[in-house]
C-alpha cells in the first residue's frame, strides 16, 4: 500500500545478518559421485549449469554455468590442462600448473556457489574436501568513451564504464600510488554487489575511512545496482531535498578529491563514483577549477552569492 511516510522517509537500514539458504547446509565430500549428486541439487533450477568428469591419471569433476563463463578461457586453459598433467597432484599443486590470473582454494559451500553464479569455475578433485575456483567470468562491458553528463574542455575524455574492475583500473593508472587502499564489501542480498571504497592512506584520515565503511556495512539492502542507490542510503538526512553526495563519471574528478584526502566509493555495474565526504561548498566547485591558476579558480566563491540571487 502506498504510503506517504514510506514515500518521503527511508527506513531505517538493518545490521547485516548472516545469510543462510537450504543448499549451505551441504559440505565438501571427497568423493565425486557425491560431490555431483550436491552440485544437481543446487543448481537443479539452472538450465544451463553444466557438470563435466575428467579422468587422466586423476578424476575431475569441474562445475559452470555456460552463459556466465568465458568459453575459449575455459576450454583452453583449464580443461585441455587438465588432461595434460601427468602426475597425480593436489589442489595446492594446481594452483601453479594452470595459468588463470584468479585461483582461490576454498572449502566452504555457500563461497562456491555463490562464486559459480557470478561466472567462476570450481574444480573439485576426487579425494579432497576442498577444490579450487578459478576466475572465467566472461566479460561484458563497453569501450572508454567521453563523458556524455560532464563534458569539460580541459582534463581527460575519459568517462567510468559499468565495469569495476575497469574504473579500478582507471583510478590505479591515473594515481599510481602506493598509499592507495581499497576496501572490498558485498552488498545486496539478491545481487551480490562489489562495492570498492579507495582512497588515499597518507592523506585520508583513518577515522573518516572507518566511518565511512562502517555506515555501508551497517545497511542491509536486497539489492544493489547502481551507485546513486547506495548515496541516497549513506545520506545523514534522507527527507532533504538537496543532494548530499556527489557522483561523477569523470575519472579526473574522482582523483582529485582522494589528493585532497577524501575517499570514493565505486560499486559493481554504475558508471558512476561516489565521492564523500562533502561539504556545502562543494556543490559549488567546478572540475575545471582545478584546471585554472588559483586567482582564476576563486570565481567559485562568486557562485555561492550569486546563487542565492532571486531570480527574475
Amino acid at each position: 500500500m502506498f504510503s506517504i511516510k514510506n514515500f518521503l522517509f527511508k527506513p531505517k537500514p538493518k545490521i547485516n545478518e548472516p545469510y543462510v539458504t537450504a543448499t549451505t547446509s551441504f559440505n565438501f565430500v571427497a568423493e565425486l559421485p557425491q560431490m555431483n549428486t550436491q552440485f544437481q541439487e543446487t543448481f537443479r533450477m539452472f538450465p544451463d549449469f553444466v557438470s563435466r568428469e575428467l579422468t587422466h591419471n586423476m578424476t575431475y569433476g569441474v562445475y559452470y554455468l555456460s552463459n556466465l563463463v568465458d568459453s575459449e578461457l575455459l576450454f583452453q586453459e583449464i580443461l585441455d590442462r587438465l588432461i595434460e598433467i601427468e602426475e597425480l597432484t593436489s589442489p595446492e599443486k594446481l594452483v601453479n600448473l594452470l595459468p588463470i590470473g584468479q585461483l582461490l582454494l576454498d572449502d566452504n559451500w555457500y563461497h562456491m556457489q555463490q562464486h559459480i553464479l557470478q561466472g567462476w569455475t570450481y574444480i573439485h578433485i576426487s579425494g579432497y574436501k576442498y577444490g579450487l575456483l578459478a576466475n572465467t567470468i566472461k566479460r561484458r562491458e563497453r569501450a572508454l568513451t567521453k563523458p556524455e553528463n560532464e563534458s569539460q574542455i580541459l582534463g581527460p575524455q575519459i568517462a567510468f564504464t559499468e565495469n569495476l574492475e575497469t574504473n579500478l583500473a582507471l583510478i590505479h593508472q591515473y594515481l599510481p600510488n602506493p598509499d592507495l587502499c581499497e576496501i572490498a564489501i558485498n552488498m545486496g542480498e539478491n545481487t551480490k554487489t562489489s562495492v570498492h571504497l579507495v582512497y588515499l592512506s597518507n592523506r585520508a584520515d583513518l577515522e573518516m575511512v572507518t566511518h565511512i565503511y562502517n555506515r555501508i556495512q551497517a545497511l542491509d539492502l536486497e539489492a544493489l545496482l547502481d551507485a546513486t542507490i547506495l548515496a541516497q542510503w549513506l545520506e545523514d538526512n534522507p527527507s532533504s531535498a538537496f543532494p548530499q553526495m556527489i557522483t561523477t563519471e569523470r575519472v579526473d574528478r574522482a582523483i582529485f578529491p582522494l589528493l585532497e584526502g577524501k575517499a570514493v566509493i565505486a560499486v559493481s555495474g554504475s558508471p558512476q563514483i561516489i565521492i564523500c565526504p562533502n561539504t556545502f561548498f562543494d556543490f559549488f566547485k567546478s572540475i575545471e577549477d582545478y584546471y585554472y591558476r588559483w586567482l582564476t579558480g576563486l570565481l567559485w566563491v562568486l557562485r555561492y552569492p550569486s546563487s542565492l540571487q532571486p531570480r527574475m
